[in-house]
């Protein structure tokens, strides 16, 4: 085989191969009478770099690559994709064997190295088509200053849109597998090596493995890749056709499905142990089309650290591991020089972590890894730059995923895009100036297609090109939509709009303004159910009379499950339905508004969007949690079992409930090491204390009784605040320790290089809280009714900032300051016809000395509140810069004073009789929500003590 030889290709066998740049591997598929009037399906998947397929019928009329600039010459059908991340598939309709008994397929490689070009032309020369220029961020215009936007990796340009030099001749190797099958063939699945394939709806697509080993497990795994739903039904020879009448076993979940099969279960239906000595055990697989759904499929036979599974670049694979074992992976890289090298573990339910070794001599695990994560709640990210220790080229690297408790995952490895299904999460991180990659395949069967990003930390903007523009990665100046508000963004992308395309693909870009910034992505086209992942918010936008749903599966029948709607503006309701094990989700299972048959359980009629629901469940029971919007609403929903922690976003209160003598577990994600962090829980109702640690995932209180009374005990915290009602903890990153008053121990520079936070908010009195943290001199989310605590901290103010907020200019100077924001829906406008009105009251009844606070009657201080009106959306007219999210004496639109003790109420009222007054706003279509940004600071600038 090879170049110069077609390698016979089988229908329905998995073969793998590697092809360097510019340079064909060919395959010979044979067909016959049995398959006249057939498809033929030709698929290759990329496990590393990029490669493109093409077919002729002849060898003597192969397709070739012209040398002299012309291209590939000689072929009837291609596929073509720029990317890792995209499969290649061709097919060939209505086989005629008389007229053609063969095909000849082609493999170019098409994959270079970052650092001599991916924007190249025909002759090997650089191109300067779609060339752009950005400046540095020092704004020094250079080389680095600059890239092209039509490569997938970046590649330098100077300032006059020419290429730097490349640094040698282009070159690059990928590796691929590639499949041929009709209707009738059955794929032979190769051990860990995930083949992706197609099934349209209500019908089948067909597979096998064999096991060799009675001994042995067997774990076969099914990943949508777009918003299908296929389904997995199983049986053994000479059963070779398994469907939903006719089956050993099945997997029929609401997306991804996963099933183990035990090796006594195995071996009872092969006819015993006796029966694999000669030819092992057939096993066949039924993929059933819920609806049309591309997918990949794997077989892994549990042999361990001896036979790594393959990851497949920028592609998820869904898989579980048992409460204390291993799953092991394997990551080949190429020579994508320069480019960053992920891996992300998304739980679905439990709690697995990730290890990571580059040799194939070190088993990972925990107490073997060059890196790890091992995060008590949301996903595991190993990051690994160009700069750091482990970063190589043309590697492998090896990961291990443990079952800290019984868990569900998905894990992907991406040197490049990754790869977005319909309904899963995706996680993600980017450093300041930094854009990554997505990509997403939209059938466009449901309709308009939705991106939702739900920002963890820092401020992400969304960014993205689809169709003939698909094949131009977006930038911050060259796109096709944007979604650019600060924090959380969302975009609808609808069926009208003259870019929207269907049955193709999409691309995505994030940009990091501020640094590290982390965040989910999510995509809804329509056709699937969204998951929701254990104690970890979703951003969601929805008009009027609109439902979305969701759904989240337990792992054990003994968990109870909370769910918290938290709605930034508007307001909506909650409608959960239970299903047990094994009931098969269709639209007829939805919970609706207008249904009470259709749910089991709702928030309406409860004074907050909060519902608790008690176990023991059927094992496996999945939940499908529908939002319904009475007004337009911006909101994040959260749902969690008991003992999982629950991640709190940066600036976004969440209101809680703990009862009294319990301990409610958070966790915070610590990007930044150059700013104070600020904890703070405003009760509502009863006592709520805080407990936090950078070390001990459990911090905890509980009592402990002495007679006829109780004392409280805690234990594994750093920090700890427990003034009566509402607390605040304000923990310096220059000296974090100065400030301890736990019992697990302190050190100063171990603190905030964790990355994380663990808190406990233990109910000395059963408690109704708002619990939020944010950065000192960050901007706190603030909720239509619900009253918050607040501190002012000492903070840089200025007239003008950078785009990550930063003071610039001459006239900065320091003060006691905090800053709060508001937003304004539009259908908040028509209800409440713009009425808006902000209350600040000084706390003056405190102990130690709430009475000299600024504000109140004996402080001789004042408080000032500046309040800047502005819409969402930059660009139009009136709309937001980084300056109004920083109101001072400066730049205001409204300032009220507070002194005496007295409260002090900015009213802002829709007078037609006054249009334009100060302060008011009319959310738009095109400019988006009003925001109302507050800053409320000591002495108008002249302060030194804190207010509250």
């Amino acid at each position: 085989g090879g170049e110069n030889n077609p390698t016979r290709l089988p229908h329905g066998t998995v073969l793998s191969g590697d092809v360097d740049y510019h340079h064909f591997e060919y395959y010979r598929v044979m067909v016959g009478t049995g398959d006249t009037g057939e498809d033929l399906t030709i698929s290759s998947t990329i496990a590393s770099g990029d490669v493109d397929l093409y077919v002729s019928y002849d060898w003597e009329d192969r397709p070739y690559w012209d040398e002299n600039g012309g291209g590939v010459k000689n072929f009837l059908w291609s596929s073509v994709h720029t990317g890792s991340s995209f499969d290649e598939t061709v097919v060939i309709k209505g086989l005629n064997p008389t007229e053609h008994p063969s095909f000849i397929i082609g493999v170019l490689g098409a994959f270079t190295s970052s650092d001599s070009s991916s924007c190249i032309d025909d002759n090997n020369f650089p191109s300067q088509a779609n060339c752009e220029w950005l400046i540095s961020i020092d704004g020094v215009m250079d080389c680095d200053g600059y890239f092209c936007s039509s490569c997938i990796f970046s590649h330098q340009c100077d300032k006059t849109c020419n290429f730097c030099p490349p640094s040698e001749a282009p070159q690059g190797t990928s590796t691929y597998t590639i499949v041929a099958d009709t209707s009738s063939t059955i794929i032979r699945l190769v051990d860990g090596i995930p083949v992706t394939s197609y099934v349209a709806t209500h019908e089948y697509k067909y597979f096998r493995t064999t096991v060799v080993d009675p001994n042995t497990d067997v774990m076969i795994s099914l990943t949508p890749l777009n918003g299908g739903d296929p389904d997995l039904y199983g049986d053994f020879a000479p059963i070779r056709f398994p469907n939903r009448s006719h089956y050993s076993f099945l997997s029929m979940g609401f997306h991804e499905d996963t099933i183990q099969l035990q090796s006594t279960f195995i071996s009872d239906n092969c006819g015993g142990a006796d029966a694999f000595v000669e030819e092992g055990c057939d096993i066949y697989i039924g993929v059933y089309g819920w609806n049309h759904s591309r997918f990949t499929i794997m077989s892994k036979i549990d042999y361990g650290w001896s036979s790594p599974s393959l990851l497949v670049d920028g592609q998820p694979q869904s898989d579980s591991v048992a409460k204390g074992q291993y799953n092991y992976y394997q990551k080949h890289v190429g020579i994508e020089q320069g480019s960053i090298i992920s891996f992300t573990l998304s739980p679905t339910g439990g709690d697995p972590d990730l290890y990571l070794t580059s040799s194939r001599d070190r088993e990972p695990g925990r107490t073997n890894y060059d890196l790890k994560s091992m995060k008590m709640s949301g996903a595991e990210s190993i990051i690994i730059r160009p700069e750091d220790e482990f970063y190589c080229l043309d590697c492998i690297f090896y990961l291990a995923v443990y079952g800290f408790k019984e868990s569900s995952y998905s894990i992907v490895a991406a040197t490049g895009m990754t790869m977005l299904t319909c309904g899963s999460v995706a996680n993600g991180v980017a450093d300041a100036n930094e854009m990554v990659y997505y990509s997403y395949y939209h059938s466009g069967v449901e309709g308009d297609l939705e991106v939702i990003m739900t920002a963890l930390t820092g401020d992400p903007d969304l960014y993205v090109t689809a169709g003939e523009g698909a094949a131009v990665l977006p930038t911050v100046d060259d796109y096709m939509w944007a979604a650019r508000k600060m924090g959380s963004d969302g975009l609808v992308i609808s069926k009208t709009d003259p870019n929207y395309c269907e049955n193709c693909e999409y691309n995505i870009g994030v940009f990091a303004w501020s640094a590290p910034t982390t965040f989910t992505l999510m995509m809804n086209g329509g056709e699937c159910m969204m998951n929701l992942l254990p104690g970890r918010p979703q951003a969601g936008n929805l008009e009027a009379g609109e439902m979305r749903h969701y759904k989240i599966s337990l792992r054990t029948g003994a968990d109870d499950l909370k769910v918290v709607l938290t709605a930034g503006y508007g307001d909506g309701d909650i409608y959960v339905k239970e299903l047990a094990d094994g009931v098969q989700w269709n639209r007829n299972n939805l919970p609706t508004k207008d249904d009470p048959s259709s749910y089991d359980y709702t928030s309406v009629g409860k004074s907050n969007d909060e519902l608790y629901i008690s176990g023991p469940h059927d094992s496996a029971t999945t939940f499908i949690i529908g939002v319904y919007a009475s007004t337009s609403i911006a909101y994040n929903i959260m749902a969690t079992f008991f003992q999982t922690p629950i991640i709190l976003l940066e600036g976004v209160p969440q209101r809680h409930f703990v009862a009294e003598g319990q301990t409610e577990q958070f966790t915070f994600n610590v990007d930044r090491q150059d700013r104070d962090i600020m904890i703070t829980t405003t009760a509502i109702t009863g006592d709520p204390d805080i407990l936090v640690s950078y070390e001990n995932p459990d911090p905890f209180c509980v009592q402990d009784s002495v007679g006829n009374s109780f004392t409280t005990r805690c234990g594994n915290f750093t920090w700890k605040a427990n003034n009566y009602h509402d607390d605040k903890l304000v923990i310096s990153h220059a000296d974090p320790c100065s400030t301890s008053n736990g019992d697990d121990g302190c050190v100063n520079a171990d603190v905030f290089s964790q990355g994380i936070f663990y808190l406990g908010t233990y109910g000395f009195e059963e408690s109704v809280f708002s619990i939020v943290v944010n950065y000192v001199g960050g901007v706190t989310s603030l909720i239509g009714g619900q009253p918050q605590t607040g501190e002012t901290s000492l903070a840089s103010v200025c007239s003008r900032r950078n785009s990550q907020g930063v003071c610039v200019g001459g006239d900065v100077r320091d003060a006691q300051v905090e800053y709060f924001e508001f937003r304004l829906g539009s259908d908040d406008w028509g209800r409440l016809g713009t009425h808006v009105s902000f209350s600040v009251i000084p706390r003056c009844e405190e102990e130690d000395g709430g009475d000299l606070n600024p504000g109140c009657i004996d402080s001789g201080e004042t408080l000032s509140v500046y309040v800047k009106v502005c819409l969402e959306e930059e660009e139009a007219e009136g709309g937001c810069t980084v300056n109004d999210m920083y109101p001072t004496e400066y730049n205001n639109d409204l300032k009220e004073d507070v002194e005496a003790g007295e409260r002090s109420t900015v009213f802002i009222a829709n007078d037609p009789a006054h249009p334009g007054m100060p302060g008011t706003c009319k959310p738009s279509k095109d400019g988006g929500e009003c925001i109302y940004y507050i800053a409320v600071e000591v002495g108008g600038g002249g302060g030194v003590r804190s207010g509250k």
